[in-house]
C-alpha cells in the first residue's frame, strides 16, 4: 500500500498537485492546505479512505506520489457555483458602473440647475451607499484571487 497520493485531476477541493499522506490513526489519507494573504487567511482540508482512493486512481484523479506528474492542467468545466460567481461578478460590475454613471449624471444636472440640492444630496447618498454595498460585496468574492497576494 502506497502511503501517499499526488491529484493530477482536480475533485472536490483537491486541485492539481495536492498531497494525500496516510494518516494511520484514522486510517485514511488526509490532504490539508492553507494560503495566507493580506486579505486573510484560505484553508482546505479533505479526508478520504482507501476505497476511494482506489477509486480516483482507477478514475484517473490520483497517482502514487513519487511519480512524475505532467504539470497540465486539463480543461474543466466550470461548477454551478462557479458559473453563479462568474454571474455575480458580472452584475457587479453592472451596478457599479450604473452607480458611478448615476452620481455623474446628478452632479451634472446639479450644475447646470436641473434639480434641486436636497434632490442631488438624496439622490448621491442613495448611489454613495450602493457602491459602499457593491465594494465591500466585491472585496468578499476577490479574497481567493491570487493576483491580490
Amino acid at each position: 500500500m502506497n502511503v501517499a497520493y499526488k491529484v493530477i485531476k482536480p475533485f472536490g477541493c483537491a486541485k492539481i498537485g495536492d498531497i494525500f499522506n496516510f494518516d494511520s490513526d484514522d486510517r485514511e489519507f488526509v490532504m490539508e492546505d492553507t494560503k495566507t494573504t493580506k486579505k486573510g487567511t484560505n484553508s482546505r482540508f479533505m479526508s478520504i479512505n482507501e476505497e476511494y482512493v482506489d477509486a480516483l486512481v482507477k478514475g484517473g484523479n490520483l497517482e502514487p506520489y513519487g511519480s512524475e506528474v505532467a504539470e497540465v492542467e486539463e480543461e474543466t468545466l466550470p461548477t454551478i457555483a462557479e458559473l453563479k460567481l462568474i454571474a455575480l461578478e458580472a452584475f457587479i460590475n453592472d451596478c457599479k458602473t450604473k452607480y458611478e454613471g448615476n452620481l455623474d449624471k446628478v452632479r451634472k444636472d446639479f450644475e447646470e440647475g436641473k434639480i434641486q440640492p436636497c434632490l442631488k444630496l438624496e439622490s448621491e447618498t442613495v448611489n454613495q451607499n450602493l457602491l459602499k454595498l457593491i465594494n465591500a460585496i466585491q472585496q468578499i468574492l476577490d479574497v481567493d484571487k491570487e493576483d491580490n497576494e
